[in-house]
């Protein structure tokens, strides 16, 4: 991963991030676009589920939106300028970004990974630097987990986000001292919405940053509207050569079912997965990431965790069939853990088909892509 000069971002003008593995010329028909709108003292960043494959999209946050997210979170965290945070997500995505800004609002002190994934190096870069904080997705964490590093003594907070964390590895992570902090955010909001540590949630729920509000929208229950000092100024969509744009106006419509509710004069929320990933069988609505969690903890038990990954597709007759995508270097365990899904799903819910692969397509945040 190249080193990042925070410094850059403060600067006046524009700052344009582009992952290096999407194609130049694309590179060049993003930064040409870019230019063409009149705005000033913007980033100009990519979405986190963006591969190098599809349609691009991209987001217009002001420096001001990421600094006021940054400064929510330090709050939360009580950084001061005696803290130390270790980088290790991409800088050219929201979730690598923030720790930058957070880091420098803060004065604290921030060291990088710049080199490939390496668990171990990285083990040895927190306990070497004395490092406080740190930011990891679940792929990362199973890499530690699965090693059984335990977290050094100074370590007092690891977030946890860009997908979904399964209860069987947060618990293992627990376990060997890992401080995790549940996130929940996105690149529409500069990162994050609400964050909580692992060990003080109840029932899955995550304290909202005092910076947002959010608003039941048509007045449906878990459907929400976010406005918020640290929301996007515009997202950008390029496809098959065509662009389409969206701005953020008074608020932004979340695309989660949520729970919202009051405890102590905080608000907190709990995700409940995408409306678009609900499964309706005879009347009754059932959760994927109840589901989800089942698979996962299925596929802990056979050593087949990022081998094999449950997926919800659309069907024409059905309208939405469960799929267990795995590597061909698992398929030898698949026909078990099929037989474990039947025995602990419910009855109405069966794995309709599979599809094999070389390796699972993951971007360069660990979220799978869809083809």
């Amino acid at each position: 991963m190249a080193k990042f000069d925070v410094e850059n971002f403060y600067q006046a003008g524009n700052l344009y991030l582009i992952p290096p593995y999407i194609h130049e010329d694309i590179q060049a028909e993003l930064k040409a676009y870019w230019d063409s709108l009149e705005l000033t003292e913007h980033v100009f960043i990519l979405s986190s589920g963006t591969s190098s494959k599809g349609a691009i999209k991209s987001y217009a946050i002001s420096k001001g939106a990421i600094i006021a997210n940054a400064v929510a979170v330090n709050g939360f965290l009580g950084t001061n300028s005696s803290s130390a945070w270790l980088s290790s997500l991409p800088y050219f995505h929201i979730g690598g970004l923030s720790i930058f800004v957070r880091a420098h609002e803060s004065n604290s002190s921030l060291i990088q990974d710049e080199g490939s994934w390496d668990p171990s190096k990285f083990n040895k870069m927190l306990e070497t630097n004395k490092i406080n904080f740190t930011s990891l997705v679940p792929t990362q964490l199973y890499d530690l987990v699965k090693n059984k590093y335990k977290a050094p003594n100074n370590l007092l907070g690891v977030f946890i986000g860009g997908d979904f964390l399964n209860s069987t590895l947060r618990n293992l992570a627990l376990g060997l001292g890992w401080p995790l902090i549940e996130t929940y955010g996105m690149t529409e909001t500069s990162s994050q919405i609400a964050s909580s540590f692992s060990q003080k949630m109840i029932d899955g729920y995550l304290e909202l940053l005092p910076i947002h509000s959010l608003i039941k929208h048509n007045n449906n229950d878990g459907e929400y509207k976010i406005n918020s000092s640290s929301l996007f100024t515009l997202e950008m969509i390029l496809d098959q050569g065509i662009w389409s744009t969206l701005y953020a106006g008074e608020g932004f419509l979340i695309k989660d079912h949520m729970d919202l509710i009051l405890r102590e004069n905080k608000s907190f929320l709990k995700p409940l997965g995408r409306w678009d990933e609900q499964i309706k069988i005879k009347g009754r609505l059932y959760n994927f990431l109840e589901l989800k969690d089942i698979a996962h903890k299925i596929f802990f038990e056979l050593g087949v965790y990022s081998k094999m990954e449950l997926v919800l597709e659309d069907d024409n007759r059905e309208g939405k069939i469960l799929t267990l995508w795995y590597e061909k270097r698992a398929v030898d365990t698949l026909q078990r853990v099929e037989e474990l899904l039947s025995d602990r799903f419910p009855l109405v819910l069966k794995i309709t088909n599979t599809v094999e692969f070389p390796q699972l397509p993951k971007n360069i945040m660990g979220k799978l892509i869809k083809p």
